[in-house]
């Protein structure tokens, strides 16, 4: 099945890092997120990447380049020790009040 080429791992110093193809652009986040529990969220809206962590934008990085289609699998985690619960994918970029509503537990969707 054919889907968006995006992935979320953990780079450098355990940085969540969030990148799409088909150039390979990518963003880290500004903390280190190892060993202790973190809310976090990424959202490509087609012009920014953008990484929250616990509801509160982390970081941003422009990016027009539209994600490619790809053939390979989804994959949720590589590179990350530790437990991944609650992961969801949308079919668009979650506004800050959604983020929110989602950490705290209030989301509607």
């Amino acid at each position: 099945m054919k889907h968006d080429s995006f992935y979320v791992s953990f780079g450098e110093q355990e940085r969540l890092k969030f990148g799409v193809q088909p150039n390979d652009i990518s963003v880290e986040s500004t903390d280190n997120i190892r060993s202790r529990w973190y809310h976090s969220a990424v959202t490509f809206d087609g012009k920014t990447m953008r990484i929250y962590i616990n509801a509160q934008l982390n970081s941003e990085l422009p990016n027009d380049v539209p994600i490619a289609p790809s053939e390979d699998d989804l994959v949720i985690g590589q590179g990350f020790s530790g437990i991944i619960d609650e992961a969801r994918i949308y079919n668009k970029a979650l506004s800050e009040d959604e983020i929110e509503d989602a950490f705290t537990g209030e989301d509607y969707f």
